[in-house]
Order: C-alpha cells, then structure tokens, then sequence
C-alpha cells in the first residue's frame, strides 16, 4: 500500500489530464533497461506489440520525464520494418508521448521499436536512485515505485490498470550487484571483462503497468519452498539475512493460506521480497517482487517488539493478499481503488490470524481499523469510498484511512451479513470471472449475490457511494413479560457538536443485536425508523452492535446504558468488544454534544479492574483524550486524574511494569504496559 494520509478531498483540478485514445491497445512489452549506478542515468529499449484497433497515422502512449529517441513501426514478429516514425513529440501536461507515421497504419497486430534515455531520479517514484552504506561505504541501488501512475518515469507505456499486457524483462547491471524482476531469471550472461552482467527474465502474465518491477543493489536472503511449491525469497541489507526470517516464515504461511480461500493457486513461480532503505510508502505489491521500507520487512526476534513485529506480519499479509485482489483482478480505473486496498486490508487480518491466532488480531482490528475509520469518517471533511477520479493527482489523494479502513471495515461487515462460507464463495467466483482483467465495484456485488442470493449492490450502495456513516438514537418504548421493545432511529453521525447536518442518506444498516441472557438477533434496518422486539428481561443489557461488526455508532438512551454500566461492564460483563463499542460509542457520543461526558465516565470507571486488551487500550485513548481537552481546567483536570487512577490503579497491581513470578503473561500485556 502507500502512506495514507488523513483525509484529503479529491480536487475537482484535473491539471492535464486525459485519457488515452483506444485505436492501439499493448498486448507484451520486451524492454531491457541499463542503469548507470554511478552517472544517475539509465538506457531503455523495447519491441511492444501492439493491437491498431482502427486506422491511424498516430499512436499516443504515457511518458514522463524520458528522452525518446526513435520509434519504429514493424510487423507483429519485430521482424521486418514497415515505416518509421515522421515526428516524436510531448503533450507534457497530459505526460503523453505521441508518435506520427506518414502512412495509416491499418487495423491489425503490429510490434513499435523504441529506444530513450532516463535518469535514475530521487523522488521515491518512477525509475529512483536509493542509497545506503555497505562496509562503510555509500553505495547507490535503482528501484521502482510505480503505483499509481509512474511506470511512465521508466518506460513508454500505456500507463492505465485496464490496459495489461505481459512484460518480458531483461536488465544490464554491475557485475557486483543482483538484479530482481517479477519473474524468475531465465537467462544470466556475464560479458567480456566481467563488469556487467545481463539478466533475462521469464515473460510474465498478463498485469498492469503499476505493478512491474526491478531492483538493483546488494543484497543478502533467505529463501523457502511454500507447501505448494512456490520459491519465497526475502532478499535484506547485507549481514542483515537473519533479521527476514519472520517474514519469510509469514509469507510461506500466508501465501498457501491465500491459496486454499481464493480457490486459486498463486499465478507466478515465485514470490519475493525486498527491504529497500529509501521508500516513500510501506510496502508496494508488485507482483513477485513485493517491495518494502526497511522498517515494514526486517524483524529481530532478540530486540524488536511485538507492536513492530504484528505491523511487520500485517503488511506482509496485506500485499500479498494484493497477489490475488488487485493484481489477478484488478480495478478497471482508480475510482475503484477500495477494492484493492479495503480488501487487502480485511484479508490481511485472516491471514494474521491464521498464522498467529494466539495474537487475537480481529480484537485489533476493531480498535485499530474499524474505530480509526469510524473517527475520521465522522468529520465533514470525509469523501465516499467511491470517489470519482479523473487525474493522476487525484489518484494519490485517495490512497487514505477511508479506502483502506472503512473499506475493510464494510466489507468485514459484510462478510458477517452474507456469512463468511458464501461470502468467500462470492469472492472466489469474482476472481476466477475476473482473472488477468479488470473488474468495478459492481462486478464484485454480482458476484457476492449470486453466491448469497441477495441483492447486495441495493444493501452496500449507501456504504461506498455515500459519505460518512450513521448513529442509532436507541430508547426503550414498551417494555413487555419476557420482550421489550425499543424504537431505533438513524441519522448521520459527525463529531463536531457545531456542525449543521442536513444528510438526508438512509442507509441500510446490517443490526445484530445481543443480551445479557445470551438472545442473539438480527435486523436489517432500512427506514428512518424501526420498531424491534428483542427477548430480553427487564434490566438486562441489551447490544444493538454485536462485535462491533456493523459500521454505525449506538446511542442509548440514559436508562439503557445504566443497565449497560451495571451489568455488562468489566470481565464478568458483556464481551470485550462489546464493552470496547460501549465506550467508544459513549465517548464519541459526548464528543458530539449528543449524551454528557459524566455518562462515558461512569462507563470508565464501571471498566476498573478489566485486563482486556481491546478494553484497556479504549479506556486509554479516549481517557487520554479527555485529560488532553481538560488540562487548562484545574479542578476539572484534577478529578480526570482521580478517574484514570481509580480505574487503572487495579491492573497495575496486577500487571506491574515487568513480568512477575507466578502470574502468566499474556501475549498482549508488553503492549498494555507500554
């Protein structure tokens, strides 16, 4: 994935922005790159066939900051010249480079001979120069960073996710460096004198020109065969081999995981990994040569963490879940990028699970994921998941929290609605329907409905199409022998307590709700209001979010929620993610001017003495957040104080700040003491 930023709103600019005509489409690029590590430059060349699907005396194609120098029209072999090119030039805003024969070139298959010159820039994109020290020494490696629309910076190219083709790749580097593409080396030939070595790649399938790659730079690895055979190899600075054995270990696990709940064996005979000491994003998931910052990548079981260990095995999990969701099927424009980046992001956390289930990951998932996306998805400044895109520029805008969180947060939502089994069902017929081509939004929708025989598109369009996400005024109305009935109203959810919201969306909102007896029920709510009976005796706790598995924010009413904080709260309450939702929910709602603080207090100190995770870290953030608010204010700050060491006074006793003789240590309690 790349950084994600806050929320910025796409610009309505569109700066030069056009797209590429459809007269000639690239069925296979066989391109060889030269770079010079010591001069910053790098020599292309390539045969591209191409498929002229009507008459044309030109043919356009991306290129940025390239020095092109000839271009040849040949027969579909590469082996006879038909025409060369009258005039090469540059529509720069566009980042077009067009290309003008004398003669029309008929409908048909042809190949384009081309040759340019680049510079191996430092801008941690396109073609790029990163640099490191080995033995004291600085030495310069050559990487790429194509996503979303760089590939232009190192090759001429129709640089658009629907436009696929295969790449066979061949690169001429010094002698003293390796050299790593998507495929496996076909060829290897050193030349005369022994100072560069050639490099010939396997053709690849089928993929979009984002997701090409080649690195150059010293290395060390470790390498494996998964249980089904696929080479991995995590390739590490230098002496630095040992530190990639937690994520060799996890993408061997990961990759045969992904495997066998995809239904489709992993497309390429092997599958790489690089740390890469000057990265601008975490990770970049270029197809079998997954590329990473250093920090993502490289673990050390004597001194690192657990908190940089589980993020390492996150991202690690997370693009290569991309093998399958994003580069098998890709998005037919970025419009639909959530479906790359939310679905990675949600099926990351399966794969973490599978492989470390003592970790308990789906408990981080809720405050981590689901609570940041219901954060930043309440303030005005959010954006739909589907957001329109119509330039380069606006692509970079949408690499954020609302496409990977509340993405894979509604899609975990989903999956709990149609149930896991036919939710995957669904997602197995779309990738095998949509393999080695594009697919939008409502692709992924059929696919789900016809596994589900529901009419997912109506039940998610107000989810991807709509901004923000609702909140549930709850209160009871007719309490009745052994039922009670509550009238549950929704409105948009923001939490600024000045802000004027006219948000007319209904959603359709997935309810599951649990009581204390253990009753458990579902509703799909489609109006302003609804009316639902629940089994549940009087005074019990009722959770109208069950695992806080729905997108949406609970208001209860005072009188609800003392059940809640009389019954349901701490170890011997309701569940721990139920009484993280409730406190969330509490505090978000106070935020907003919609309940009183002293409501979300009391719900805290009704928390003292719990030790779960989930629990503890809510009751942290949002007691820390209080405080914050409040410090200005004496009095108040002073009792704020008197809250937080009342109710976290317990679990230190317990807990202590180290481990102690006699007490089991949980996995989760180094991170609770930090």
């Amino acid at each position: 994935p790349r950084n994600i930023s806050q929320l910025p709103m796409p610009s309505s600019a569109t700066s030069g922005f056009k797209p590429l005509p459809k007269d000639v489409t690239p069925t296979c690029y066989r391109m060889s790159l030269e770079p010079d590590l010591d001069k910053f430059t790098f020599i292309g060349s390539q045969l591209v066939e191409i498929t002229v699907n009507a008459p044309t005396t030109t043919v356009v194609m991306h290129s940025l900051e390239l020095d092109v120098k000839e271009v040849v029209l040949k027969s579909a072999d590469g082996a006879t010249e038909l025409q060369p090119s009258v005039k090469i030039s540059y529509d720069v805003p566009a980042e077009f480079l067009i290309v003008e024969f004398k003669n029309a070139i008929p409908k048909g298959s042809y190949a384009l001979q081309m040759s340019w010159n680049g510079t191996l820039n430092d801008k941690l994109k396109g073609f790029y120069r990163s640099t490191y020290q080995l033995h004291g020494k600085p030495r310069v490696m050559a990487v790429t960073q194509f996503e979303a629309t760089y590939a232009r910076m190192a090759f001429p190219c129709w640089d658009e996710p629907a436009y696929k083709a295969t790449f066979e790749v061949t690169l001429v580097v010094p002698s003293d460096r390796t050299a790593v593409s998507n495929m496996p080396i076909k060829r290897k030939i050193t030349h005369t004198g022994g100072k560069t070595v050639t490099y010939q790649y396997d053709i690849s399938p089928k993929m979009s020109t984002y997701l090409v790659a080649f690195i150059v730079g010293d290395f060390d690895y470790v390498s494996t065969l998964t249980e089904n055979g696929v080479r991995t190899t995590v390739y590490t600075p230098p002496g630095k081999s040992h530190m990639g054995r937690h994520a060799l270990h996890v993408a061997s696990k990961a990759l045969a995981f992904f495997e066998e709940q995809f239904g489709i064996k992993y497309p390429l005979p092997k599958s790489d990994l690089l740390a890469i000491p000057d990265f601008a994003a975490g990770a970049m998931e270029n197809w079998g040569a997954v590329t990473y910052r250093e920090t993502r990548i490289l673990i050390d079981a004597k001194i690192s963490t657990l908190a940089s260990t589980i993020r390492s095995t996150r991202t690690v999990c997370h693009e290569l879940a991309h093998m399958w969701f994003g580069n098998l099927a890709t998005m037919q424009w970025w419009t639909h990028l959530w479906l790359n980046e939310g679905f990675a992001r949600f099926m990351e956390f399966k794969a973490v699970d599978h492989v470390f289930p003592e970790w308990k990951i789906w408990d981080k998932f809720v405050q981590e994921v689901h609570g940041l996306a219901l954060s930043l998805d309440a303030l005005k400044s959010t954006h739909p998941i589907e957001v329109e895109v119509h330039s380069p520029e606006e692509v970079d805008e949408i690499f954020d929290i609302i496409s990977y969180a509340k993405g894979a947060s509604i899609i975990r939502m989903l999956s709990h609605v149609l149930t896991p089994d036919v939710f995957m069902d669904g997602v197995r017929q779309y990738l095998d329907k949509h393999k080695y081509a594009n697919a939008e939004t409502h692709h992924l929708w059929e696919a789900l409905s016809k596994a589900a025989n529901k009419d997912v598109a109506t039940l998610m369009k107000s989810w991807t199409q709509e901004e923000g996400y609702p909140v549930l005024t709850i209160k009871e109305i007719d309490p009745k022998a052994g039922a009670r009935v509550f009238e549950l109203t929704q409105n948009r959810f923001l939490s600024d307590p000045g802000a004027e919201e006219k948000d007319a969306t209904l959603w359709q909102i997935p309810i599951k709700i649990a009581t204390q007896s253990g009753v458990k029920s579902d509703l799909l709510m489609t109006k302003k209001t609804e009316v639902v009976t629940v089994e549940a005796k009087e005074g019990e706790w009722v959770c109208f979010n069950d695992n806080q598995l729905g997108f949406y924010r609970c208001c209860p009413s005072s009188t609800l929620l003392k059940q809640v904080i009389s019954n349901g709260m701490g170890p011997k309450g309701m569940g721990e993610i139920n009484r993280l939702g409730h406190l969330s929910d509490a505090f978000a709602m106070a935020g907003a001017g919609l309940s009183d603080l002293g409501t979300a207090l009391d719900l805290a100190r009704a928390s003292k003495g719990d030790d779960a995770y989930p629990v503890v870290m809510e009751l942290a953030d949002n007691l820390a957040s209080v405080c914050k608010r409040y410090k200005n204010d004496k009095h108040i700050y002073t009792g704020l104080q008197a809250i937080v060491q009342e109710t976290f006074a317990p679990l230190y006793e317990e807990m202590g700040w180290e481990a102690k003789a006699g007490r089991e240590e949980r996995v989760s309690d180094a991170t609770i003491r930090q």
